[in-house]
């Protein structure tokens, strides 16, 4: 569980089957670029997003938005963050083989 940043980078070093959640401020999101390396590494990721609208391509916003995204106090809600850990359950059980799940 990890706000996006550079953190994210080690996914590649992760166990197989592991588990990342993302999480992402209002109007700032690249929910492709981590996902895609999470995928090439068999690393399971979802993410939670703050905003209310759209998750928008950081390199399509004014640079005073950005800045305004990244200085953002990221404090996600805990129904979200219940839910994104739900899913994540679910799909290491699927990866690993146990089936079932949390449903």
């Amino acid at each position: 569980l990890t706000p996006h940043g550079a953190s994210l980078a080690g996914i590649p070093f992760m166990t197989r089957c592991s588990a990342v959640i993302e999480i992402f401020p209002d109007l700032y999101g690249r929910t492709d670029f981590y996902g895609t390396l999470a995928a090439m590494a068999g690393v399971n990721h979802s993410f939670v997003y703050l905003g209310d609208g759209p998750v928008q391509d950081p390199n399509l916003l004014p640079a005073e938005v950005k800045i305004r995204a990244r200085n953002e106090y990221l404090c996600a809600p805990e129904n979200a963050i219940i839910q994104a850990i739900r899913i994540q359950i679910d799909r290491w059980h699927n990866c690993c083989g146990f089936g079932g799940g949390l449903g």
